[in-house]
């Protein structure tokens, strides 16, 4: 018989998978174990009370000061406005995409967009190759047209 490693010998107290008692001693059974139809988060997900969005979007509209108009919507507001006078490109940007909107960008091509549908089979063939020779590395590619 072959001479097997310590790792590989079989020993006398092997237990098969899940059966070895400090496994089951772990397991919930019995009446203190999950019932039926039991969650095992009973009191679910904390509520938005909790979260810190809902707790500073609460505070947005009260007064920095007890007998002060200004409130924290305006403080944050006048220092957005402050930072973009006194020259911070990142509030400058994030201020002027939030008021015009990001700046599209155009996408480069010379492809004239055109319903295929409305074109013949000879004309559309025609604008794939001057695409392909506008494109290509002056070697034109052969197109295999679906029948």
């Amino acid at each position: 018989m072959k001479n097997l490693s310590a790792a590989k010998q079989p020993t006398k107290n092997r237990y098969a998978r899940g059966k070895h008692p400090n496994s089951l001693a772990n397991l919930k059974t019995g009446k203190e174990g999950w019932q039926k139809g039991q969650s095992g988060n009973p009191k679910g997900r904390t509520s938005k009370a909790a979260c810190i969005t809902s707790l500073i979007r609460e505070m947005l509209d009260q007064p920095i000061e007890e007998g002060k108009p200004e409130t924290w919507r305006q403080a944050i507001a006048k220092a957005i406005l402050i930072g973009a006078v006194t020259g911070n490109p990142a509030i400058t940007k994030e201020l002027l995409e939030r008021l015009e909107g990001r700046v599209t960008q155009p996408i480069e091509g010379g492809i004239e967009i055109t319903d295929a549908r409305n074109l013949s089979e000879e004309e559309l063939d025609k604008r794939i190759r001057a695409e392909l020779a506008r494109t290509s590395t002056g070697k034109e590619k052969k197109v295999k047209r679906p029948k």
